[in-house]
């Protein structure tokens, strides 16, 4: 199907969830803070999702009162109708759920890993939302703090947390609640909201949290930041020619002092943002004492791609390596020849991946087989994209390396 300015006339600007379906079947559900705009994507020659639009012959919209709103229905629909377009190429590693554990207090947490009780909603890709999100509803919905034990037999104890006093906080840590009262006021009304039940959510509080959820919705900014970084990536993709949308990419840098102290890094970011639990530190071993950026560069490459598959580690406890996610794009701070050193390494891996270089003084970039370098616009999100990548690897690089040149001049 296309999306055409007279299918996109009457969807309004307003947050919601839009589903793309086939007979009535749903293909692909997406939320937007503004649905004409998000879906105004989907018109020819802008839509990156063509195998489903030739699939689709048509598309629903619900509108929603909140963007929180609009996130959490999206969630919730994608579990009951489990859209063809919505599964495919994911990194599981990469989901993350709100998870509420079945204890006597339950706690409320972000989390990778189920358990074999509690409840999970999800799944949810950003980091970052879920990070909002749950920063915005304990404001409503004051779950307990994680670092802070529970009261022993609900006594009263002479000081709260921190929480307490800020509102964030229903009291397990000082016996100011029983369980009973934990579950019915805060972790029952939460789970509802979050489940997408938004009406039943709000009987369940009363007259004051009813009007501080109200104002929580209707301020809350979950969508229009994801939104940005996943419009920068299609950018991206359509300025280098790639395949697909780079949803994995990885940038590197090196850093050390004449060769003293060489390290590595690696940073990663999902979707177009960073993901802190996929970054990865790398001590020089064959090159320390040498300033051979080129070489350091290359056994951090090569290091980092042996963890391509599941293999045994050569060595002396035949430990089997860690299996990293693979990525969709290479970015490696640095020019040409930095460029050059990457791509050898990943054509003797065997892999296919693109590599690009990032230059700093012109922020020039170096494609594989190109001549010269490709400059864009100061302006173009697709470079903004990249140097907030590489400018992370820097930062994480040179912050390993003064960390172990400080250890080093006090031993």
């Amino acid at each position: 199907m296309e999306v055409t300015p007279a299918l996109l006339a009457p969807v309004p600007h307003q947050p919601g969830v839009y589903v793309f379906t086939r007979q009535g079947v749903p293909l692909y559900v997406g939320k937007a803070a503004d649905l004409r705009g998000r879906l105004a994507a989907y018109a020819p020659g802008n839509s990156w999702k063509t195998d489903m639009l030739q699939e689709a012959d048509g598309f629903r919209v619900h509108t929603t009162d909140s963007e929180l709103e609009a996130l959490l229905l999206e969630v919730n629909w994608i579990k009951v109708y489990r859209p063809k377009y919505n599964i495919v190429d994911r990194d599981q590693k990469s989901l993350l759920y709100i998870g509420i554990t079945d204890e006597e207090y339950p706690q409320v947490l972000p989390t990778r890993i189920f358990a074999a009780s509690g409840t999970y909603i999800g799944p949810f890709v950003s980091a970052y939302v879920v990070r909002q999100t749950l920063r915005a509803l304990r404001k409503v919905f004051p779950y307990r703090c994680a670092r802070m034990p529970i009261a022993e037999s609900h006594k009263p104890q002479a000081r709260p947390c921190l929480y307490f006093h800020m509102g964030l906080c229903a009291g397990t840590c000082a016996g100011r609640i029983t369980p009973e009262q934990y579950r019915r006021r805060v972790i029952t009304p939460l789970i509802r909201l979050l489940e997408g039940k938004t009406t039943s959510a709000r009987r369940a509080l009363d007259p004051t949290h009813r009007a501080l959820l109200d104002e929580v919705l209707a301020h809350t900014r979950v969508l229009s930041v994801t939104e940005k970084y996943a419009n920068d990536v299609h950018e991206l993709q359509r300025v280098l020619g790639l395949p697909r949308p780079p949803h994995r990419i990885e940038g590197y840098d090196i850093s050390n002092t004449q060769g003293i102290e060489a390290v590595g890094s690696m940073v990663v970011a999902i979707d177009g943002e960073p993901a802190l639990s996929e970054y990865r530190k790398f001590k020089i071993r064959s090159l320390e004492g040498k300033s051979n950026d080129i070489g350091m560069l290359t056994e951090v490459l090569t290091r980092r791609l042996a963890h391509s598959a599941t293999k045994k580690q050569q060595g002396e406890d035949e430990a089997e390596r860690e299996e990293w996610p693979m990525p969709d794009l290479l970015l490696i701070d640095g020019g040409k020849a930095q460029r050059n050193a990457a791509l050898r390494v990943v054509r003797r891996s065997g892999l296919v991946i693109p590599v690009v270089s990032l230059a700093k003084r012109e922020e020039e970039i170096y494609l594989p087989g190109a001549s010269g370098p490709l400059r864009l616009s100061r302006h173009a999100p697709a470079l903004h994209l990249l140097q907030r990548i590489r400018d992370e690897a820097h930062r994480f690089a040179i912050g390993y390396h003064r960390k172990r040149r400080t250890k080093r001049m006090l031993q």
